[in-house]
């Protein structure tokens, strides 16, 4: 009988996140998806964000947590200032939020 060394579990999102952390995530995400063209830096970002699903691993956790603080400060800064001009964006970001397992209250419960 074969031997399992890693047992990888799936987990929802909700699960791997708070609510606040994903959305600066998703706000990252979006930002980034505007952009024409990104540096290595903001790709790498970019890449590691846009494998974001349903169910994921705690490994994907960690390799967010490993990209560092210091960048996502300043992209979160960034996409602050973009979102100020995107007008639809809160409902995306609230909408995919759910999609993710998150209990999100609309605009207008608020």
């Amino acid at each position: 009988m074969p031997t399992v060394e890693t047992l990888e579990v799936a987990y929802e999102v909700s699960t791997l996140f708070k609510l606040e952390d994903f959305a600066k995530l998703l706000y990252i995400y979006r930002y980034l998806e505007d952009q024409s063209k990104l540096s290595k830096k903001y790709q790498k970002v970019y890449d590691t964000l846009d494998k974001l699903e349903k169910y994921m691993y705690p490994e994907y956790v960690k390799e967010v947590e490993a990209l560092g603080q210091n960048l996502f400060a300043e992209l979160q800064e960034k996409a602050a200032k973009w979102a100020e001009n995107e007008p639809n964006i809160s409902e995306w970001i609230r909408e995919k939020c759910r999609q993710f397992g998150f209990e999100v209250e609309s605009e207008d419960e608020e």
